[in-house]
């Protein structure tokens, strides 16, 4: 179906040129799933983008190589000749649902505009399908969702809507960058069961980007290893990931967060940072047609209480729309809730306003879970991480540049990079800035909303390794948010299981993971892909 060759691809900087994509080959056969890994930068997804002409030329340009789509030559197309490819025989699910998106227009709108270009079919038609492909990814009230715009979903069910778009048309070449990123483990195994079920029915060809190593082994039918924009390693999933053979994947298969967290806080250490009590936030918004709406209640947080003591990272697990983000967000005050108390330092956070609000959120920061859309796009890296600093008088302004250039190792990236901006970055890159600019303030607490779903493992495997330093080192308190539950396990000393706005389950990790008491943890558990 598709055979790719020599493929090379460079952009042109204001340090040079770069080559992203040096001389891969691969082929894909039908009905096959074929695994892109590899780290952040690493050129996988820069590969996939070239094939159907979505890099930006200039600056980019693809300088060799051949891609044969059955008998057509994707890389001597036109554009009239892709956009008739694109989303009809070959549809892409992006990295980032927020930036794919249009914000503008309900998602319902945004699936049937691919369906009526591509088919020729009536708008209830359109509709109907629309609505299916909204059900068969998970999302509850279809029919209520068709018609809520992009931000009105967590990040993981904008993926949903990502992923339904795609499919929608009934391609014959899936392109998956890293579609399973922003999921919980029970929609993450019913997308990788949907996407095995339609590629059976269909004998649809994938191609599956992923920094998801267990994922990638059991989707995929071949993997190829990418590192610095060059193929380094390539052959069946299951002999790479138990004997590989190259340097660099075996670091990836060793950066695999293990099962086991450094020993929990004892009672008698415990000193209560964060308490939440009774805590309840209720979203109103109106339904329905237009001449017949009514009015829904959403009870996003239903009467929590949890403590966080000093030191201690507490995890928060659930499936998307179980009310996590909202709870994290209600705590920081971004999101007002209906009754209860947030107390912080002794302090209720919820009757705070003005510059004693100001004041006490230099002690609290949030990693979010959509970096690009939490990044200001036209501030540099630099300018992000030293607002902060300057806001709340921490550094003299002629050590700026030093405490900068610290953050930027702790999080990984070069130092080189503090003068470009957000979209210059990929994925996980972004998200590390995010980070960094979390603990610019150097705060006694953190609330980490999926901060390392964007990540691929070693940079992930960094992340983590820093952030349980910071605990240590500076009696960093977090609530730590995901759905990734191994990570969970490596991580926090304590878990926490929401589900419908509530917690179902808590208690230590280990505990919690191998004696799980709910049903509802039972199946969070059971959803886990298989360990590498």
């Amino acid at each position: 179906m598709l055979n790719v060759s020599d493929l090379s691809v460079s952009f042109v900087t204001r340090n040079g040129v770069t080559e992203a994509v040096k001389n891969v080959s691969f082929s894909l056969e039908k009905g096959k799933t074929l695994g892109i890994v590899g780290e952040s930068g690493s050129g996988k997804s820069v590969t996939c983008y070239s094939l159907l002409g979505l890099i930006p030329m200039p600056p980019g340009k693809i300088t060799s190589g051949c891609a044969n789509f059955f008998d057509q030559n994707l890389l001597q197309l036109g554009d009239k000749e892709l956009t008739a490819i694109r989303g009809h025989r070959i549809s892409m699910i992006f990295q980032d649902p927020m930036a794919s998106l249009n914000p503008y227009m309900r998602v319902g709108d945004q699936i049937m505009e691919s369906l009526r270009v591509h088919h020729k079919i009536t708008f209830s038609e359109a509709k109907e399908r629309a609505i299916q492909a909204l059900r068969e990814v998970g999302i509850d009230a279809a029919k209520h969702r068709f018609n809520s715009f992009p931000h009105e979903f967590s990040g993981g069910m904008r993926q949903r809507v990502m992923i339904a778009m795609a499919l929608a048309t009934e391609p014959e070449l899936l392109i998956a960058d890293e579609p399973t990123t922003a999921l919980d483990v029970t929609i993450q195994a019913q997308i990788l069961e949907l996407l095995d079920e339609i590629q059976r029915k269909r004998k649809l060809s994938i191609i599956f980007i992923s920094h998801d190593l267990a994922v990638v082994r059991d989707v995929a039918n071949h993997v190829i290893v990418m590192k610095s924009g060059e193929v380094v390693e390539a052959g069946d999933p299951n002999q790479i990931f138990k004997s590989p053979q190259h340097p660099y994947t075996q670091r990836l298969v060793d950066a695999v967060p293990g099962s086991t967290k450094a020993s929990a806080i004892s009672d008698a250490e415990k000193n209560v940072v964060l308490s939440v009590k009774h805590l309840k936030t209720t979203f109103r918004f109106k339904s329905g047609l237009p001449w017949k709406r009514e009015d829904r209640l959403v009870k996003a947080v239903d009467d929590i209480s949890i403590d966080i003591s000093k030191g201690e990272i507490l995890g928060l697990v659930g499936e998307s729309g179980s009310g996590k983000s909202t709870l994290g967000r209600t705590i920081m005050r971004l999101v007002e809730a209906e009754s209860g108390e947030v107390i912080f330092n002794q302090t209720n956070l919820l009757q705070l306003t003005g510059v004693a609000l100001k004041q006490a959120r230099k002690e609290f920061q949030m990693i979010f879970q959509d970096p690009y859309a939490s990044l200001n796009p036209r501030m540099t890296v630099y300018d992000t991480l030293a607002e902060p600093m300057l806001l709340h008088k921490l550094v003299d302004k002629n050590e700026l540049s030093h405490h900068i250039n610290l953050l930027m190792d702790d999080v990984g990236l070069e130092r080189t990079s503090v003068k470009k901006y957000p979209h210059e970055f990929s994925g996980g890159q972004r998200q590390r800035i995010a980070i960094a600019r979390a603990l610019s303030s150097q705060p006694t607490l953190i609330i980490a909303d999926e901060p390392v779903s964007a990540l691929d493992v070693t940079i992930q495997a960094q992340i983590l390794a820093l952030l349980l330093n910071l605990s240590q080192e500076r009696d960093l308190t977090m609530l730590f948010i995901s759905h990734d539950l191994s990570v969970i396990r490596y991580l926090c000393d304590r878990v926490a299981v929401m589900q419908a706005g509530s917690i179902v389950e808590s208690g230590d990790t280990e505990e919690v993971f191998l004696n799980p008491k709910h049903q509802y943890t039972q199946k969070l558990l059971a959803a886990i892909p298989g360990a590498v």
